[in-house]
């Protein structure tokens, strides 16, 4: 069974990369088109060009002790210890009290 998908898979493999390779050029013309109408010296000149700098993939990051991620398991851990941080009521200032009290008494129906 096994070998039969691998065989089904070469088969039809040349034809996927061909369709793709024709609906990649087909859009890309029509963004083209759709882009040079309304603005020449927009996107596509700018691709084009090499006018529009690409940003690097986000390989590690710095955490509080100084040191540095070593995988997306830690980089995606140290993220989400930023961005959401423990809730905790002893840590409040004032502002995080009022807005935990107005939170007890939301009623979205009014």
């Amino acid at each position: 069974m096994r070998q039969s998908r691998l065989n089904k898979y070469r088969e039809i493999k040349p034809q996927f990369e061909k369709e793709l390779r024709e609906h990649k050029k087909r859009t890309w013309n029509k963004f083209v088109e759709d882009n040079l109408s309304l603005d020449p010296w927009g996107t596509p000149y700018k691709i084009v060009m090499s006018k529009i700098i690409t940003k690097g993939t986000l390989n590690t990051l710095k955490n509080d002790n100084g040191q540095y991620t070593t995988s997306w398991k830690h980089i995606t851990e140290l993220l989400f210890a930023k961005l959401f941080p423990n809730d905790l009521e002893n840590e409040d200032n004032e502002q995080n009290t009022l807005t935990r009290e107005e939170s007890k008494t939301y009623n979205p129906e009014q």
